[in-house]
């Protein structure tokens, strides 16, 4: 695998699992059983967790988990060059699904009306970007230059932004309130 040193990260990509439930482990292994080299993701975001085929534990619900080494290109944004300079996010969900039990996100943080993303997870993803905004000297509001075409585009995307024919709904996500959140979140810590 080709390493990723911290200079080189200049952005995080937001993506959806486009599946109701799963971790770490599950998208591991999903993404071994496609032939690629595991987890493409650096963090993903759980909405619970399936315990067995009935149980559904909702206490896990916002649970941050590690994903593909940090010093490791990710294989999670392909289109215009995003995995060369990017960490990318996770969080488990699918459009039109909220997990039962959980508290949804706030409207204003959903494209197009949505229901995914549960409160719980959207603050950890506020806490995960702001976290790794810190560590990479990343400004959550700021933009650089995307190397597969010289374009202009936020530090905090989404795979939509990058690739829409392909992955038009990857996240979902209204990012100029968590830009904000995730700034204000970075002053914090």
């Amino acid at each position: 695998m080709t390493t990723l040193s911290p200079d080189e990260v200049l952005g995080i990509v937001c993506h959806v699992s486009a599946s109701t439930w799963g971790n770490r482990d599950v998208i591991d292994e999903w993404h071994r059983e496609n032939g690629w080299a595991g987890i493409g993701y650096h963090g993903v975001i759980t909405n619970g967790v399936i315990k067995n085929r009935y149980t559904y534990d909702i206490s896990q619900d916002g649970l941050i988990q590690p994903g593909r080494d940090e010093n490791v290109m990710g294989a999670h944004c392909k289109a215009k060059g995003m995995n060369t300079c990017s960490i990318g996010v996770c969080c488990i969900g699918s459009p039109g699904w909220p997990p039962e039990g959980a508290e949804l996100a706030p409207k204003e943080f959903i494209q197009g009306g949505k229901k995914f993303l549960t409160k719980r997870q959207l603050l950890s993803l506020v806490n995960w970007l702001a976290e790794n905004c810190k560590q990479y000297g990343l400004d959550p509001l700021g933009t650089f230059e995307r190397p597969g075409d010289g374009k202009s585009v936020y530090v905090i995307s989404q795979h939509s932004d990058h690739d829409p024919v392909n992955k038009p709904f990857c996240a979902s996500l209204a990012l100029p309130p968590l830009r904000q959140m995730a700034a204000d979140r970075l002053k914090e810590i």
